[in-house]
């Protein structure tokens, strides 16, 4: 692991349920660190029978579900867990990073509104101003007030770092395509 702020901040990011949703998780957190030990062991038949028990799971789940959205993001996992299993067969960098990153794997959906504002915003003011500007949409939002608390917690943190407002404000412009991270994957 690194001591890179700005990939601390993504980790912390892709992991915050208040961020990003993850459904359906194909490997809870258990899961996920027994199999990355498997790879990292080369233990196949361990492997192979973690997504086996995870692909069992996915089907019954699409067998049962009746909603027609739920339907299509499961079907959706269906097709990360094949992409996924064919990239476990040749070990990445790609692969190491997903797993250095995720505490649990899955399909990610992001909470958080359009970030191009927030970035220009700290790209161009003071602290104090982009704290103000936070608080204030903060304040005025409905649905995804929580995402952006939890954002706001994750940009004074940068602050506190010392990381360049130009870095930080590039992190949060590119914080929603972060659900892009487990898709080319598949």
């Amino acid at each position: 692991m690194t001591n890179n702020p700005l990939q601390l901040a993504t980790r912390k990011v892709l992991n915050d349920p208040r961020i990003f949703r993850m459904f359906p998780i194909l490997f809870n957190k258990v899961e996920w660190a027994k199999l990355r030990k498997a790879i990292q062991d080369n233990d196949t038949l361990l492997t192979q029978q973690l997504i086996k028990t995870a692909r069992d799971s996915l089907n019954e789940k699409l067998r049962t579900e009746r909603d027609q959205n739920r339907r299509r993001d499961l079907e959706s996992a269906q097709t990360l867990l094949n992409g996924f299993e064919a990239k476990i067969r040749e070990p990445s960098a790609m692969l190491t990073q997903v797993f250095e990153t995720l505490d649990s794997f899955g399909s990610l959906w992001c909470y958080l509104p359009n970030t191009e504002d927030y970035g220009k915003i700290i790209e161009g003011q003071s602290r104090p101003t982009v704290e103000h500007f936070f608080l204030y949409k903060i304040d005025k939002a409905e649905r995804d007030r929580e995402a952006l608390v939890a954002l706001f917690e994750v940009v004074k943190e940068l602050y506190e770092q010392r990381v360049e407002p130009l870095q930080i404000a590039f992190f949060v412009r590119k914080i929603k395509s972060l659900n892009q991270f487990v898709e080319v994957l598949r």
